[in-house]
């Protein structure tokens, strides 16, 4: 009888670990590619994301260099986190990016909630 209700109380623990881990949603982040006008990847390029308000995104502001293989990684969870995983959430952001000279080059995404979103930027010389 023991052993019954100690293999009952291990399956409703094992249930409810695995209900309450499937809610948890996932982040949202923006992998930005940052490539030079060779189209060879720009490392240590200063990138930002802004949240476009004129399309209705929360105010949103992060800036990141980019690594060794050219790309940063902008996680804008913060954006969705009032929003439930499969809702058809969207946001609209702008992402300047720019080497040492300081000069931004700028392009629009539209980023979905709960997964990688990635954009490649060509910087203007």
């Amino acid at each position: 009888m023991k052993a019954k209700t100690v293999l009952f109380f291990c399956l409703v623990s094992v249930l409810l670990l695995s209900t309450t881990a499937c809610n948890k949603n996932k982040d949202t982040v923006i992998k930005v590619f940052v490539h030079n006008s060779q189209n060879n990847i720009e490392p240590d390029a200063f990138v930002k994301v802004v949240g476009d308000k004129d399309k209705g995104t929360a105010e949103f502001y992060k800036e990141e260099k980019t690594n060794s293989s050219g790309f940063a990684l902008i996680n804008v969870s913060e954006v969705f986190k009032d929003m439930k995983k499969g809702d058809d959430n969207v946001a609209y952001f702008y992402i300047y990016a720019s080497d040492a000279s300081k000069v931004f080059t700028s392009k629009p995404i539209r980023v979905r909630a709960f997964i990688t979103n990635s954009e490649t930027i060509t910087l203007n010389k």
